[in-house]
C-alpha cells in the first residue's frame, strides 16, 4: 500500500512521517530522496511520483507498505497509470499561512524572497481546495503535466469530477507529538481491510464506483422491427451482414461519454455498473430496430475501486512485453 503524506513546504510532513518509521511492515521515504534538479517542474514531480508508485508496488509484493512524503496532491497520484494496481490513501498535512511563513523564515533564513514565500502559500491554499474539491483549478497540475498521466480517472471528458477522500491534519498550534499520534492513527485505519480511506474507492457521491469493463457485441436477425429501416446489404452478402445495426449500437456507446473502444469483434466500455449497463441496454435496443430478434454476447470484468483499466491493462501488457 502507498500512504502519501502531502502538503506545501513547512507543514511538518517529514518530522511526523519519520516518527512513524517504527511501525511494522512500513518503510518511510521522502519523494525528493532521489535528488531535485535545478529545473524541477510539475512534469518532473509527476515522473518522480510514478517512480515511487512502482516502488510501492514492488514493496507490496513483499508485504511492506510505503509511507511517502512529498508535495504531489491526490489528483496526481490517481493519474499515475500504475496506481490502479495499488491500494493508496492520502493525507494532507496543513498549517495556517502565517505559521508557514514563520517556519519558512526560521528553516531557511534569507533564502526566499517575498514573492517566493507567497508562491509557497498559494500552493498551500490550492492544496486545501484540491483536497476538498476535484473541480478546483485542475489546470494547475494538468496543463503542464507529464504525458501519459490518466487525468480522465477523476476529471472525465464529461466534466463530472469524481469525489475523493483525503485525510486533513492541521498542525497549527498542535504539538508534534499530537500530530504524530493523529498520523499514526490514520495509517492504522488506512491499512485496515477495505478501508474507507482508500483514495481509489471513492465514487461521484463518495461511494464505491468504477471498476467495470464490459465487452459486448450485438447482432440482429430477421426482418427489421422498425418498418422504416431496411438492411443495407452489399452485393453477394447475406442477412448476417448487419454493419448498419452495429454502427447504430456503437454510436450510442460513443455518445455516452464513457471510455470505450471498438474492435472487429467487440465494443468495450468502462464505468460504473448502472451507467455501463444502461448504455448496453440502449445500444442493444437500437440494434434491435434492425431485426426481429437480437443476439447479445457480453463479458464483464468487475474490479471495484479501479478506473482507467480500459487502457491501463494494455499499458501494463505492453510494459511486460518491453521487459521481455
Amino acid at each position: 500500500m502507498l500512504l502519501l503524506v502531502t502538503g506545501s513546504s513547512c507543514s511538518g510532513k517529514t518530522t511526523a512521517a519519520f516518527s512513524c518509521a517504527d511501525l511494522p511492515r512500513l518503510v518511510v521515504h521522502d519523494s525528493d530522496e532521489r535528488g531535485v534538479p535545478s529545473d524541477a517542474d510539475t512534469a518532473w514531480r509527476q515522473r518522480e511520483l510514478r517512480w515511487w508508485v512502482r516502488e510501492a508496488i514492488r514493496l507490496e509484493e513483499h508485504g511492506v507498505d510505503l509511507l511517502l512524503t512529498g508535495q504531489s496532491p491526490i489528483g496526481e497520484l490517481l493519474a499515475v497509470p500504475e496506481v490502479a494496481d495499488l491500494r493508496a490513501a492520502v493525507c494532507l498535512l496543513d498549517v495556517a499561512d502565517e505559521v508557514r511563513r514563520r517556519r519558512l523564515a526560521a528553516r531557511d533564513p534569507g533564502t526566499w524572497s517575498p514573492t517566493q514565500v507567497d508562491a509557497f502559500l498559494g500552493w498551500a491554499r490550492w492544496h486545501r481546495r484540491h483536497a476538498a474539491d476535484p473541480a478546483h483549478a485542475p489546470e494547475v497540475i494538468v496543463a503542464t503535466g507529464e504525458p501519459g498521466m490518466r487525468w480522465e480517472r477523476w476529471l472525465p471528458p464529461a466534466g463530472r469530477p469524481r469525489a475523493w477522500q483525503v485525510e486533513v491534519i492541521d498542525t497549527t498550534g498542535t504539538p508534534v507529538v499530537d500530530t504524530v499520534s493523529r498520523l499514526r492513527e490514520w495509517i492504522s485505519r488506512s491499512r485496515g481491510p477495505s478501508s474507507a480511506h482508500d483514495a481509489l474507492a471513492r465514487g461521484p457521491m463518495g461511494e464505491n464506483s468504477g471498476g467495470m469493463i464490459i465487452a459486448f457485441s450485438v447482432q440482429p436477425t430477421g426482418e427489421p422491427s422498425d418498418p422504416g429501416l431496411t438492411r443495407d446489404l452489399a452485393e453477394g452478402s447475406d442477412a448476417a451482414s448487419v454493419h448498419d445495426a452495429v454502427a447504430a449500437a456503437v454510436r450510442v456507446v460513443r455518445e455516452s461519454g464513457l471510455p470505450n473502444r471498438t474492435s472487429s469483434m467487440f465494443t468495450e466500455i468502462e464505468g460504473d455498473w448502472d451507467e455501463v449497463m444502461d448504455v448496453v441496454r440502449r445500444a442493444t435496443a437500437e440494434a434491435g430496430r434492425f431485426g426481429s430478434r437480437v443476439s447479445l454476447v457480453l463479458k464483464a470484468d468487475i474490479r471495484p475501486g479501479h478506473e482507467g483499466e480500459l487502457d491501463g491493462k494494455i499499458e501494463r501488457l505492453d510494459a511486460a512485453l518491453d521487459r521481455g
